[in-house]
């Protein structure tokens, strides 16, 4: 990221720009949030390949410690994700 510690970082970027970031998050996760999801997936399929026909196949839920999946989340309308974003 071009910066020697986070300190320098923090000291860089803005409030607006940190506030940006952390909703990008929210919608498109990245980093470590992600990486338990996608090596989850990886030891299903593994999982799956491995396992005897007829056998209730593998979900990637089922190789994350903790995990719930969430409930069903109803779609949001455009004017809902406006005000989601841009309230202050």
């Amino acid at each position: 990221m071009g910066c020697e510690d986070a300190d320098s970082l923090l000291d860089r970027l803005s409030a607006s720009k940190l506030l940006e970031w952390l909703r990008f998050g929210e919608i498109e996760p990245y980093g470590g949030k992600i990486d338990q999801f996608q090596v989850a997936g990886l030891r299903a399929q593994v999982a799956n390949y491995l396992s005897k026909k007829g056998d209730k196949p593998f979900e990637s839920s089922d190789f994350i410690v903790g995990y719930r999946p969430k409930t069903q989340v109803k779609p949001m309308s455009v004017e809902e994700l406006y005000k989601r974003f841009t309230r202050r």
